[in-house]
């Protein structure tokens, strides 16, 4: 079996292997928790940009998304200056 199919064919058996220990209620909230993992925001996101283009144009929703995507990058950074500096780094 190739490497690639091996990892995912792991994890899937594994928290199947879980889940079925779990009640239904148990699982549901890890099934919430694996489409957040696996989607993020893309929907979200997908419904914000769909709107955007409709209400104005394309060139204008690839704008506001990059302008989000740019906002998101920069928080990060900034986050991981602040815990880099809590840390005694430079």
């Amino acid at each position: 079996m190739h490497p690639s199919y091996r990892d995912p064919l792991a994890t899937l058996t594994a928290s199947t292997g879980w889940s079925g220990d779990r009640g239904p209620d148990h699982r549901g909230r890890v099934m919430a928790l694996w489409g957040v993992a696996f989607l993020g925001v893309r929907p979200g996101a997908s419904l914000l940009d769909g709107t955007v283009a409709s209400l104005a144009n394309l060139r204008v929703a690839a704008i506001v998304m990059a302008i989000a995507v740019l906002a998101g990058a920069a928080f990060i950074a900034q986050r991981g200056r602040r815990a880099t500096q809590a840390l005694g780094g430079c």
